[in-house]
């Protein structure tokens, strides 16, 4: 069986069996559990470093959500490196800047299809000058307030914090934001300058995902056997 990149990136799609994705449906469900009296109906993804698998964090745990039955808007508001429009296979040319430029008091916006039941993904568009004021205008508040309103839940793929302020602008916005570490990477201090930038701007952290954890070799290929069934 031919495996295509993103077949690896999107694993929760094509492997629905694996521990993997077994791994996101428990991260869903403590999602969902969390601010359970409030709600949950918007999520900042953020790491401490580039290369620690945020944006693939991000677009899985999107999936996994729609698959849910909940209705789904994941944002790519990395405007400096955007990574959504590749993982789905999108047009990168109209996104997040061009739709909040053309947005006015009418409040409407024409919304791409869906990449797949329940989930709709708008790319970063063209990059701004300067994407922290960009995102810090009242004009983006505005449009992800909307959406907000059109959307069970809001996923936004976000700079990593420890480099750019851009995560720290959008965790002031969203009810929640999950930090993303790379277990492998033993970058503690980067982790620990990453939770006090987010502090600073009040971010309701709600928690922290480990990613590159190494698993037993044994489970691993029980669930990846299952998953590679499933496909047949």
């Amino acid at each position: 069986m031919a495996i295509e990149t993103n077949d690896y990136q999107l694993y929760v799609k094509h492997y629905p069996n694996s521990a993997v994705s077994e791994a996101f449906r428990m991260l869903r469900t403590n999602l969902l559990l969390t601010n359970i009296d409030r709600g949950l109906n918007s999520l900042v993804v953020t790491s401490a470093d580039r290369g620690e698998g945020k944006s693939t964090i991000c677009a899985n745990l999107a999936v996994i959500m729609a698959q849910a039955e909940k209705k789904v808007l994941l944002l790519d508001c990395d405007l400096r490196l955007p990574s959504q429009g590749n993982l789905f296979d999108i047009a990168t040319d109209v996104g997040v800047t061009t739709m909040v430029g053309s947005f006015g008091d009418d409040r409407t916006v024409e919304i791409p299809e869906e990449v797949m039941p329940g989930l709709t993904v708008i790319g970063s568009g063209p990059p701004p000058p300067n994407p922290s004021e960009f995102l810090g205008s009242n004009k983006f508040r505005a449009f992800l307030e909307h959406m907000e309103k059109s959307y069970d839940t809001v996923i936004v793929d976000a700079p990593p914090v420890g480099l750019v302020t851009d995560a720290a602008v959008l965790s002031a916005l969203v009810d929640g934001t999950v930090l993303v570490l790379d277990a492998q990477s033993g970058l503690r201090n980067l982790a620990l300058q990453a939770k006090a930038s987010l502090e600073k701007v009040n971010a309701n952290l709600i928690g922290v995902i480990l990613n590159n954890v190494r698993q037993e070799r044994n489970l691993y290929s029980y669930y990846h056997y299952r998953g590679y069934q499933g496909e047949e």
